[in-house]
Order: C-alpha cells, then sequence, then structure tokens
C-alpha cells in the first residue's frame, strides 16, 4: 500500500437522467517498437478522444505509455504512463491527470505516482497535486 494520508470518500451525487451519449471515437493506438541503442528496446503507445457527456459536458481524454527493458541486463526495466481527462460543463471546468513511473533493478522496483486535480474559475478549488513514491524488494522474481 502506498504512503500519504487517507483521502475522504467522494460525496454521493444523485445519479443523472438516462442520456445517450455520443459514442467516443478514440484515435487508433499508435504503437512502435523503437531499439534505441545496442542495449534497450522500448515501445510506446498514446491514444485519446472526446465526446459529448451529459448535462451539456464535453470531455476529453488522452492516455500515453512507455515500457522499456535492458537486453544485456532484463531486471533493469522501466515503465511510464500518463493519463489526463478534462470535462468542462457550463458551470465548471475540471481536469485530472495521472503520472506513474516504474523503475526496476535486479533487487528493488521505484514506483512514484503523481496525481493533479484542478477546478478551474474563480469559485474553484484551484490545483491539488499528491505524489506517492514506493521501494519494493524483488525478492528474487
Amino acid at each position: 500500500m502506498l504512503s500519504g494520508p487517507s483521502l475522504a470518500p467522494p460525496p454521493v451525487l444523485p445519479q443523472p437522467p438516462p442520456a445517450t451519449l455520443e459514442e467516443p471515437s478514440p484515435e487508433p493506438p499508435v504503437v512502435r517498437q523503437v531499439v534505441r541503442d545496442a542495449d534497450e528496446t522500448r515501445a510506446e503507445t498514446g491514444y485519446g478522444s472526446s465526446y459529448e457527456a451529459p448535462f451539456g459536458g464535453r470531455v476529453e481524454e488522452r492516455y500515453d505509455g512507455s515500457v522499456g527493458v535492458s537486453i544485456s541486463d532484463p531486471g533493469r526495466a522501466w515503465a511510464r504512463a500518463a493519463t489526463k481527462y478534462r470535462i468542462e460543463w457550463p458551470e465548471a471546468t475540471v481536469t485530472t491527470e495521472a503520472r506513474l513511473d516504474l523503475r526496476s533493478d535486479a533487487e528493488t522496483y521505484h514506483v512514484t505516482i503523481d496525481v493533479v486535480a484542478r477546478e478551474e474559475g474563480e469559485d474553484g478549488i484551484g490545483r491539488i497535486a499528491r505524489r506517492f513514491e514506493r521501494t519494493i524488494p524483488r525478492r528474487l522474481q
């Protein structure tokens, strides 16, 4: 479990009326494998979409990720991921972003997760950010 103060549970909101949503039409995922040098292989992906949401909203979402591994030392590897959601309603605009950085060596996993939430506007919460970090022994994995 990651360290840090616990968060209060989210408020219970009324259920929106049934709505017909425009189906998201994501960009097709783009995946490519790149040999950066003679000792590392890397793969990357990225895609996103935007669509209408209930109550006059508009949603934009984006996903990006990459992984890499050493050819000579497979214990040395990494994965990075990022996601962003932005929702615009007539009365508020909110954005959330999350980033993951996972690195490993022969003995340890190193994990960092950054989360940011924003509500724009004079009455908005502004920007709130949290970071979670952990080092995890591999135990012969």
